[in-house]
């Protein structure tokens, strides 16, 4: 059995954190691509959440044989809240940005096809 240390296991817990908004950025993304109804997004989110609470117990009570903290959690959120700040919202801004322009391209694309289309139905 592993004996804890606290401060390597502060630092994974921030890292955990980190991990867990990564993730849920995917998910965005793949919600902006494919946008689909609330209830498969809040489908999703349950097994998000069912995953993060799986590795914590994992990281808890299987690794380390001790309970949640305080300070685990207080670890989690300065993860959560360092990545969101210093990665999320920026490379979010600039994926939207290109989702967008890449929708309103293929939108271009798609109407030009289709006046070609219909020039070419008209000429025959």
């Amino acid at each position: 059995m592993e004996q804890v240390v606290p401060v390597a296991l502060f630092w994974e817990m921030v890292f955990c954190g980190a991990v867990f908004v990564l993730v849920y950025d995917w998910l965005r993304i793949i919600r902006r691509i494919l946008p689909h109804g609330n209830l498969w997004c809040w489908v999703e989110d349950i097994f998000f959440l069912i995953g993060c609470f799986l590795v914590l117990f994992r990281q808890f009570y299987l690794r380390y044989n001790t309970g949640p903290r305080v300070i685990w959690y207080v670890a989690l959120g300065v993860g959560i809240f360092l990545y969101w700040v210093a990665i999320s919202r920026p490379l979010m801004a600039i994926i939207s940005k290109g989702i967008l322009s890449l929708k309103q391209t293929l939108k271009k694309i798609k109407k030009e096809h289709r006046m070609k289309r219909e020039k070419s139905l008209r000429d025959t």
